[in-house]
């Protein structure tokens, strides 16, 4: 963030690791109602586009556990009969 402020003079940064914002120019934190709200919408946002790929990870692994053990079921079963693959 230091270097995009010497690039660019832009002199407020805000921080994806914990939402802080931080002035370059007073060399401190800044604790604004304004920038909260945005700072909130911004880690709502992220939380909800996170949620989809956490659940449908977990979806996919259910599924897979789901399967395997169907496969697991059917070996059993082809081996009573006598017909192994």
């Amino acid at each position: 963030m230091a270097q995009h402020n010497e690039d660019t003079k832009h002199s407020i940064a805000l921080s994806f690791a914990d939402g802080s914002y931080w002035c370059y120019n007073c060399d401190s934190y800044i604790d604004s109602q304004h920038l909260r709200s945005a700072r909130i919408a911004l880690s709502d946002k992220k939380t909800s586009d996170e949620k989809p790929s956490e659940i449908e990870t977990k979806e996919k692994e259910e599924n897979a556990a789901a399967k395997e053990e169907e496969v697991k079921k059917l070996e059993a079963l082809f081996k009573l009969l006598g017909l192994e693959a």
